[in-house]
Formats: structure tokens, sequence, C-alpha cells
């Protein structure tokens, strides 16, 4: 009350905080977050009578506590240099809501399942990502980071993960790190197997940290499908009476990736517990990169319909990789399309959040290929082309490759010369 008391009175105050990017539910008393909602949204000079006007208007001042609440706040009169106090108390006690939440949730899911590590493994990535608000960036921390990011590029200093392909590497710079980048395709056609060689690519001949979740699959397929990719060996044969050499190849390289930074889970799960597992991965393991495969997999929120659903959904995930500085590929199978057609950014359906909060957005083109690309590379059936359609540190670009799926490998084509393909 002495906060929104503050800001009766003063409202050169309420800039002040505007920004530090505080949450209405900051307050406990329902009442008064929408007093606050009701401060902000007004702006400029305010005071009970006209918080009380617009409260009138939106139909809210009896949930707001009515004129009694309003006048109790208004006759409260604190001391104006307290206000920074005052905010501190609000961030402690809200931190510590928060936290008495994550512990009953905790007793609920043990009391649930009788399981008590996967319990104490989401209350420790609750507790370990509880803090303060987070405060908006001033104007002067935002042009920082990005000059940054600029100088970095100009440098050559990765600013994502980097992809396995020069050509697409040089137009994009990678995938970017805090933000969540789609992989987009038709059902069935090599996406995961992509998934999987780019994260051999990351751990294996970069030793980048990824967290692999493989929820359409299993993790020892994911295994079995990145030791192929390593060795470069026919993980296809492991069903057609391999030899003892083979089984020794694929014996080796199934042990090499006990030494690589490479972490599986592959429970579906709901957004928030993904974000939990994130910070614990980031926090033990420093990751810099999450696979999910799928999207349709993950467990969604309750919402009024599907494309709500996976709204907050990827709202979720969204926040995960900007919070924990991570490059997170969500594969996406998208279904009804036509068999011949090239897939458009438009066929990603539902909820748009994907597309639109999406920094580089990656479509798995298997079809429909245009004749000039066709009569440049020479596609064929096992061709594919990985499109980029959208990139916000490079350009666009196209790029046809080979499927060698046995092998979980994509190979740069060449542009065909006088009888063949040239470098």
């Amino acid at each position: 009350m002495a906060v929104l008391s503050l800001l009766f009175l003063d409202s050169s105050l309420i800039d002040v905080v505007r920004e530090k990017g505080l949450p209405a539910d900051i307050f406990h008393d329902r009442r008064n977050r929408i007093i606050f909602e009701t401060i902000m949204d007004i702006g400029g000079i305010v005071d009970g009578i006209i918080v009380m006007d617009r409260l009138k208007d939106d139909g809210r001042l009896e949930m707001a506590g009515g004129l009694d609440h309003l006048t109790a706040i208004t006759d409260s009169f604190p001391d104006i240099g307290a206000l920074d106090n005052h905010l501190t108390v609000l961030k402690v006690k809200r931190t510590a809501r928060e936290a008495i939440q994550a512990a009953q949730e905790a007793i609920s899911r043990i009391n649930m399942t009788n399981d008590p590590s996967e319990a104490l493994s989401l209350l420790e990535g609750r507790l370990s990502g509880l803090h303060d608000p987070e405060e908006q960036q001033s104007v002067r921390e935002i042009i920082d980071a990005q000059l940054d990011v600029d100088d970095r590029i100009c440098r050559g200093i990765p600013v994502g993960l980097p992809f396995p392909w020069e050509k697409i590497q040089k137009a994009t710079h990678g995938i970017p790190f805090a933000s969540v980048t789609p992989l987009a395709g038709r059902d069935g056609r090599g996406k995961s197997w992509m998934g999987v060689a780019l994260t051999e690519h990351w751990v294996n001949k970069l030793g980048i940290g990824i967290l692999y979740m493989p929820f359409e699959d299993t993790s020892g397929r994911f295994a079995k499908r990145l030791a192929c990719s390593i060795g470069e060996y026919d993980g296809f044969r492991l069903f057609r009476n391999p030899t003892d050499q083979y089984m020794k190849t694929h014996h080796d390289c199934m042990n090499r990736l006990a030494n690589l930074p490479i972490f599986m889970h592959d429970t579906p799960c709901k957004p928030e517990e993904i974000e939990a597992i994130i910070a614990n991965h980031v926090k033990d393991h420093n990751i810099k990169g999450v696979v999910i495969d799928s999207f349709k997999d993950i467990m969604l929120p309750n919402g009024e319909n599907q494309t709500s659903s996976e709204g907050a959904a990827m709202s979720a995930l969204v926040r995960a990789a900007k919070k924990h500085n991570v490059a997170i590929v969500v594969i996406q199978h998208l279904r009804d399309l036509e068999d011949d057609a090239w897939i458009s950014k438009r066929e990603i359906r539902g909820n748009k959040v994907l597309t639109q909060s999406a920094r580089l957005v990656l479509m798995f083109q298997n079809a429909g290929f245009p004749s000039e690309m066709l009569s440049k590379y020479g596609l064929g059936d096992d061709d594919v082309v990985l499109e980029v359609s959208k990139s916000s540190y490079g350009s666009k670009v196209s790029l046809p490759l080979t499927m060698e799926l046995e092998k979980a490998r994509f190979v740069e084509k060449k542009e065909l010369g006088n009888g063949g393909y040239y470098e």
C-alpha cells in the first residue's frame, strides 16, 4: 500500500518504477495488483480519483477493493525516500512465495509418484532460478549488448551454435543463443536425423555441451544414431547380420559418447519442467544448446484451445532460452501438406508465437524444388534443401544437401559442372 500511495503522491515515480520492469504479481493482494496495473496503464499524472474513475470505466472498482481500499491507500502518507526499501521488501516476499510454491509442488509430486529423485531435480531447478524480478534493460545496456553482438560478428566470434556447412554459416552466423529456432518440415522425412547430425557437429567436432530431448524416440535410439554419425558407419546394418569388425566399431563409437558433452532426457514433460531441466544442465554442465524432438510431444499446459496451449508452451521455451542464454532448436513435424509442394513458413500452423519470436527459422524441404535449383544441383530422391526463411543476424539462404541417413549425415551438394560436380 505504501508503494501505491507514493505513486498517487508523486507521478514522477511511475516512470522510475516502470523502468524496473516489475510484474503486477509482485503484490500479493489481488486488489493491489489491479490498482498497480491501472496506474501503469494510465501513465502520466495519476491520483486516487483518476484511478477510481478508470477502475469504474473498466468495471473493476469492486475487484480492486472499492472506494474504501483506495481511501486507505491515499491516507497512508509514506516517506517518498523509502520507495526503494518498499520495493525491496516486495521483491523478497514475492521470491519467498515462489519458493514456498515450488516446495509444495515437490511435496505433491513425491506423494503422487513416490519417487523423490525427480521431485528433487525439479525443485533444485526451480529454486536455482529464483531471483528478484528481472528489471528491464536501460537504453545504454541495450546499446552495449547489441554493439557486443555486432563486434563479435565482425571478428568472427560465434554468436550462436555453428552450422557444419560453411555456406549457411557465413550467411546466418549460426543458430542464435537466447532464442528458439524451429526446424520444420514434413513428418517422417529426415528432420530428426538432421537434429542428430547437427548435434554430432557440436558435441564431437566442437566440444559444445548439448542437451538432447528425444521425446518422439528414446535416448537409446538417439545415442545409436549419434554413434553412427560420429563413426560414419551404416547404422542400418545392425539389423542385417553385422560382422565382428562392424560390431567393434559400433561398440567403440557408442562408448565414445560417455566422454562427450552430450546429455539426454527423453521423458515428455511440461514446459516449466523443461525450463527446470535446462537450468540444471546449464548450472551443472555449462550446456550451450538444447534440441527438442519434437514440439508436438511436449505436455501442453491447459488452455482455452490447442492454439492457446501451444502458444503458452512456446512462450515458456522462449523465456527459458533468454533466461539461460542457450540456443533451443525445436523440431516441428508438419502434417496435412501437399506431397510435392515447397513448404512455406505459413504452414507452421496453430499459434504463431513460434515464428514471430524466432530470430532464425529453418525449413526442411524435400519436394517442390524450384526449377532453377533442380538444374543447378541435379537434385534427386535422396536430396533435401535446408532453407533459412528468416534470419536476424544474416541473410536468407537455401542449402541443397544429400541425405545419408544410414550414417546420420547430410552432405552439401555442389553445383553441376561439366560431367559432374565441382568444388
